[in-house]
């Protein structure tokens, strides 16, 4: 299983996906996460909800760069803005 955002600020999108896979009826042997950016925080978050489910040894993050920190409305600083709106013509 692969699980992918650009930016991984708090953990919860990652976190919300890995919570809709049935578990109980698929058993993957990997379970990649991939991102540009990402912040300690995040990486935590998603630990601890692998580890809850005993997934943690199965798993494997990506990331080009981790920012220090995220902001008081959950982004992250410095980071690159918001990547949808780039990627989208948005901004």
């Amino acid at each position: 299983i692969i699980i992918a955002d650009p930016m991984v600020a708090t953990g919860s999108t990652m976190i919300n996906v890995l919570r809709k896979i049935p578990f109980e009826s698929v058993s993957p042997k990997k379970i990649f996460f991939a991102s540009v950016i990402s912040t300690n925080v995040a990486i935590t978050r998603i630990k601890a909800e692998l580890s809850a489910k005993g997934l943690l040894d199965r798993s494997k993050f990506f990331t080009v760069s981790i920012d220090p920190e995220i902001n008081d409305k959950g982004y992250i600083v410095p980071g690159l803005g918001d990547a949808g709106d780039r990627a989208f013509g948005h901004e």
